[in-house]
C-alpha cells in the first residue's frame, strides 16, 4: 500500500519537464526534515469571482462584500515572487472559475513556471480541447476537477446545471489528452458521505489512476453556520479508514511535506482577488493584505495564533467543533464576510 501511495505522490508531484522544480522539491523536503523549518508548500490564488454555475457550497460570495479594487497583474507577479523566496512549491489558480478569464495563460506566465507546479482549480466544464493544450503550453501540470456524484443527476443539482456532470467530464478527458494530470475532488458531508454517488467516485478514478483530494465541508459561504452538514466523529473514521484503503485517495494531511496535520499557516496559504491572506479557503479570516504587508510578515502573525502554529490534529474548519463554534462563528452573522484576524481571535464568539 505504501509503494501505491508513493506512486501517485510521484506521478502528480514529479514534472520531468520541469527539472528544476524536482531540485527544488528535494532542497525543500531536506530542510524541512533536517532543518526542522517552515516553508511555504502550496499557496491558493484567488483570481477572479466570476463562475459558470451556482454550486450549493459556494463560498466565493463571501469575497464579493467591500469595496476593494481586485489585484493587478503586476502586483500579483509580486505575490507570486514572495511565494516562491518563502520555498513554495505550487500555485494553485482558483476562483469562482479561473477559466473564465481568458488571460489566465497570460497570468501564469508571471510566475516561475519552471519552477513552480501550476494547479488550476476547475469545476471542468471549460476545459475544451485547445484550452487545454493552450494550458499545458502555458505551464500547467495539474487540474484540480471538483465532481461531487457519479450520479449525472446528483452532481447536476449540487451544481444547479443540468449539462454539468456531461461537460465536467468531458473536460477531464480533453485535460488528459493534452498531457494534463487530473485530481478530483469531491465535497464530503454528513449527507453524503456514505451515499453510492460518492463511493463510485473512488472507485471510478482508482480504474482511471486519478488522484482524489476530499474536500471536507465546511459551514462557510452558502453553508454559512449549518452545522448539519459537518461530518461526525463516524464519519470522520469512515473516511479515515477510506484513506488507508485506496492509495490514490488523499485528504490535506496526507499532501504535507512529511508531518500529518493541520498544514494552514505552516505549508498552505490563500491570497483572495483583493489581496487578504488567509490561512486556509474555508477560514474567511484575513491577517493582512499582500498590498500592505510582506507575505513573511503576515505568516509570522499566523503562526502567533493557537493551533496554527503547530500541525494541528484536526481540520480546524471542518472538524475541531471548538473552533468553528469560535473564531469561525464570527462572522457567520456578519455582513463582511472575511473579518480582520483580531476580532476573530478576541472576545467571545457571535450572540445567537
Amino acid at each position: 500500500m505504501k509503494w501505491q501511495s508513493f506512486y501517485y505522490n510521484f506521478v502528480y508531484g514529479v514534472h520531468l519537464r520541469k527539472p528544476r522544480l524536482i531540485w527544488r522539491m528535494a532542497k525543500n523536503y531536506s530542510r524541512m526534515v533536517f532543518g526542522k523549518t517552515n516553508l511555504l508548500r502550496y499557496v491558493d490564488i484567488c483570481v477572479d469571482l466570476k463562475c459558470n454555475l451556482t454550486c450549493q457550497h459556494c463560498f466565493a460570495e463571501n469575497f464579493k462584500t467591500g469595496q476593494k479594487d481586485s489585484l493587478s497583474d503586476t502586483e500579483w507577479q509580486d505575490v507570486f515572487e514572495q511565494c516562491h523566496r518563502l520555498g513554495n512549491l505550487a500555485l494553485a489558480f482558483t476562483g469562482g472559475e479561473p477559466l473564465l478569464r481568458r488571460d489566465l495563460e497570460s497570468l501564469i506566465s508571471r510566475t516561475r513556471v519552471n519552477e513552480t507546479l501550476i494547479v488550476v482549480c476547475t469545476n471542468g466544464m471549460l476545459i475544451t480541447k485547445e484550452r487545454a493544450r493552450s494550458l499545458y503550453e502555458a505551464g500547467v501540470d495539474v487540474f484540480q476537477i471538483s465532481v461531487e456524484s457519479m450520479v449525472p443527476e446528483e452532481h447536476n443539482l449540487f451544481r444547479e446545471n443540468i449539462h454539468a456532470w456531461k461537460k465536467t467530464m468531458e473536460g477531464i478527458e480533453n485535460a488528459l489528452e493534452a498531457g494534463i494530470k487530473v485530481a478530483v475532488v469531491p465535497t464530503v458531508s454528513h449527507m453524503n458521505v456514505h451515499s453510492r454517488g460518492f463511493l463510485d467516485i473512488l472507485e471510478w478514478a482508482q480504474k482511471k489512476r486519478l488522484m482524489v483530494n476530499l474536500a471536507l465541508a465546511t459551514p462557510t459561504g452558502s453553508w454559512n453556520a449549518r452545522n448539519d452538514i459537518l461530518l461526525t466523529e463516524d464519519d470522520i473514521r469512515f473516511i479515515n479508514d477510506l484513506v488507508k484503503q485506496y492509495p490514490h485517495v488523499r485528504r490535506d494531511f496526507e499532501t504535507n511535506y512529511y508531518q500529518r496535520g493541520c498544514g494552514a499557516a505552516k505549508e498552505k496559504l490563500y491570497v483572495t482577488v483583493f489581496g487578504d491572506v488567509l490561512a486556509c479557503p474555508y477560514m474567511h479570516i484575513s491577517f493582512g493584505n499582500a498590498r500592505e504587508m510582506k507575505l513573511a510578515e503576515i505568516q509570522a502573525r499566523m503562526l502567533s495564533v493557537e493551533k496554527l502554529d503547530s500541525y494541528y490534529p484536526l481540520c480546524l474548519v471542518a472538524e475541531d467543533r471548538e473552533f468553528i463554534e469560535g473564531p469561525m462563528a464570527k462572522v457567520f452573522d456578519k455582513d463582511e464576510k472575511v473579518i480582520d484576524w483580531k476580532d476573530a481571535f478576541a472576545g467571545p464568539p457571535h450572540a445567537d
